[in-house]
């Protein structure tokens, strides 16, 4: 007995992967196919498999399921502010656009982007350092030294 096109594929878990992202439905089946190499061939044998079809209904009704709304809200709000950031850039850089409005649109661009100027990549800015020594187990050395930030002010001569 040969093997149905749902286990024709080397690894099962391909199989359900494509039927989630097809459950999910925030790319096309096309560019999923692509995604996971499938050709077209093998799409009309998959799509007409009734394993594939079992799958597939499974994983719709667990992606529609009410344990999932968060999960559902936070990949659409994901994909709304990532179009939306083509129209950000524009406004960043419009003269029309008030100087306030572009602070307040890079402040949230900052956050969703998870930087900060004053704590970027959990490091705080200013001066100061800190040495860790370990010398054994459950032994250290520390040594810390802070120093207040220094603000160099350069006015242009006329």
């Amino acid at each position: 007995m040969a093997a149905t096109p749902a286990l024709r594929f080397q690894d099962r878990t391909k199989t359900v992967s494509i039927a989630r992202e097809i459950a999910i439905n925030h790319k096309s089946v096309e560019d999923i196919l692509k995604e996971y190499s499938v050709s077209a061939e093998d799409w009309k044998l998959l799509s007409e498999d009734p394993d594939f079809t079992r799958i597939l209904q499974a994983e719709i009704i667990a992606w529609q399921g009410a344990q999932n709304t968060i999960e559902r809200t936070r990949l659409k709000a994901a994909a709304l502010m990532e179009e939306w950031l083509v129209e950000a850039n524009t406004h960043l850089y419009d003269p029309h656009v008030s100087l306030s409005s572009k602070i307040e649109l890079a402040k949230l661009i900052e956050k969703m982007a998870g930087i900060s100027a004053s704590n970027a990549n959990g490091i705080d800015a200013g001066g100061g350092f800190r040495v860790t020594i370990n010398i054994g187990p459950g032994q250290q050395l520390q040594f810390e030294k802070e120093a207040a930030p220094k603000v160099i002010d350069v006015t242009p001569e006329s």
